[in-house]
Formats: C-alpha cells, sequence, structure tokens
C-alpha cells in the first residue's frame, strides 16, 4: 500500500455502483473525478482518506460478486491527483486530433510559400537571363567583354592598322568604340612591312580555323571575329574525341585576308598555350574552282 495522501485511488468498479452517492456520503469529501476503468476520490484531510479507505475498501463484493479496490493515489501527496493515470484536458484525443490538423495546415502553408519564393526566384532568374542577353546585343562588338581576353588598346591597334592598309573599298566600324586609350601610344603613320597583309591571290571568303581549345563556344568564336569588316558569321564544328574546328565567313575575300592576318596565332584563351591557326578553307576554293 502506498503512503497515505489526501487521494484515494479506485479500481476494479463495477457499472452499476454509483460511486457519486458512495463517496458523497463520507466525511471530508472533496470531489471525485471518474475515468473509463478507475477513479479518484479528494478529501480535506489525509485523516478522512484513510477513514474512507477502510470503509469502502471491497465494497459490494457481495451485491457485484467483485468489490472495490482502494488505495491512496502514490502521486496525491504532491497534487492531489496521479500524474501517470490521470489525462489531462490539454492532452485529451479531441485536443490532440486539432492541434495536428492546425500543424497539418501550418506545413503546407510553409510548402505553399515556399513554392511562392521559389517561382518569384526562377521568374527573377529568366528575366536576369533576357536582360544579359539584351546587354550583349547593345554591347558593341569589341571592348572589354566579360571572360574575354580582347582589349580596347587591341581594337586600336587593328584599327589604326586597318585605315593605312591598301584595300580599297574597306571599312571598319567605329560607332561605340573607345576613340582613345591614355596607355596605348599612337599608331605610326604608315604600318611597318611585316604588319601588312599578304596579297589576297586566290583567297577565298571562307576561312577555316584549327587548333582551338577544346571547350571553345560558337558565341566566342563569333566574338572573336565579329568586329572584322564585313563579317558573316562563324559555324563551330565538334566531335567528340576530335579537336574542334571552325569555318567563317565573310562578304569577300579582301575581308578574309585581314581577319586572318591579324587574328593569326591568336590565344583565345590566356590559360591555354595553344595558338589558334587560319587558312583559307580549300573546299570552297575547290568549289570554285570547279565552278
Amino acid at each position: 500500500m502506498a503512503a497515505p495522501t489526501k487521494t484515494l485511488y479506485i479500481r476494479d468498479i463495477h457499472p452499476d455502483c454509483n460511486l457519486d452517492a458512495l463517496f458523497s456520503s463520507q466525511r471530508g469529501f472533496v470531489s471525485l473525478r471518474k475515468l473509463p476503468k478507475f477513479a479518484f476520490a479528494d478529501f480535506v484531510d489525509e485523516e478522512s482518506a484513510t477513514e474512507s479507505l477502510h470503509k469502502l475498501q471491497g465494497y459490494g463484493a457481495s451485491t457485484y460478486g467483485r468489490g472495490l479496490t482502494v488505495d491512496y493515489d502514490k502521486d496525491g501527496g504532491r497534487d492531489g491527483g496521479s500524474k501517470k493515470r490521470r489525462i489531462s484536458p490539454s492532452r485529451s484525443p479531441g485536443r490532440d486530433r486539432d492541434r495536428d490538423r492546425e500543424r497539418n495546415r501550418d506545413r503546407e502553408r510553409e510548402r505553399d510559400r515556399e513554392r511562392d519564393r521559389f517561382e518569384r526566384d526562377r521568374l527573377r532568374g529568366r528575366e536576369l537571363e533576357r536582360e544579359r542577353f539584351r546587354d550583349d546585343a547593345r554591347r558593341p562588338p569589341l571592348g572589354t567583354f566579360e571572360g574575354h581576353p580582347l582589349q580596347d588598346a587591341l581594337y586600336l591597334q587593328q584599327r589604326n592598322m586597318l585605315q593605312t592598309m591598301p584595300f580599297g573599298g574597306l571599312s571598319f566600324p567605329s560607332i561605340g568604340y573607345p576613340q582613345s586609350v591614355p596607355s596605348f601610344p599612337a599608331a605610326p603613320a604608315a604600318p611597318p612591312s611585316n604588319l601588312r597583309p599578304p596579297d589576297v591571290g586566290g583567297g577565298v571568303p571562307t576561312l577555316y580555323v584549327t587548333n582551338l581549345p577544346k571547350d571553345v563556344t560558337e558565341r566566342e568564336m563569333s566574338i572573336l571575329f565579329r568586329f572584322m569588316p564585313n563579317f558573316l558569321g562563324v559555324r563551330l564544328i565538334t566531335k567528340e574525341g576530335k579537336s574542334p574546328i571552325c569555318f567563317v565567313d565573310f562578304v569577300d575575300a579582301a575581308s578574309a585576308a585581314v581577319a586572318m592576318h591579324l587574328l593569326q596565332d591568336f590565344r583565345i584563351d590566356l590559360r591555354d598555350d595553344r595558338e589558334i591557326h587560319i587558312e583559307y578553307d580549300r573546299g570552297t576554293s575547290k568549289e570554285r574552282r570547279r565552278g
């Protein structure tokens, strides 16, 4: 038997036994808390609880065939009720279900907010990508390109050299380009003889470019050649296990000769030692001879 307390723990209760009437007649009785298979009876003091325990121990054995089992509540001395067996109103099954539903609704709302944030970020990323392409389209063909080795000083050198070359009818764009670079000396009145392009001779308007970096892209090749006069476009061909090759088209053979002379042995990637090799497209030359 547990230590005496002001609360009694009652079990083995017959369904026909009226506990309210039974305990309300006891001295010092305060309240009765009934649960499906047991109950708790609170008294004013331990003396009243002990008196009722002795009176009601085994009550109803002759009537119902099974008497009440009455004992002191083990936790009754601290808070007047059993913490182990008593179900708190805040932990009732109905409240637990409501709490679970509310928790699930919170999770769904959080998932919806996360999905909305992801969609906003995705749309914002697409808009930034469109703005970047629009900026690339408005950017002058040669200048300071992000991630590209070409610089404004190289443009000025090539522009000044082209202005003095004896190619009739060739013009070089100047709108949108820097007109001067303080750190770059002015071009001489006439370029040295070793900087003059070779005679066009039997040249064709298509160039064949080899010895390219393995990770070169068609956009990089277009950036490299599109500042050249009368440039039309590039066609980059990549095959697995083979080095990429590129065909560059111009309006005429004279423009192709200028581009070949200026960009011969140019290094596209500063981290790569290889230099590009440019020559006339032999296939185009053969077609012209057959024509």
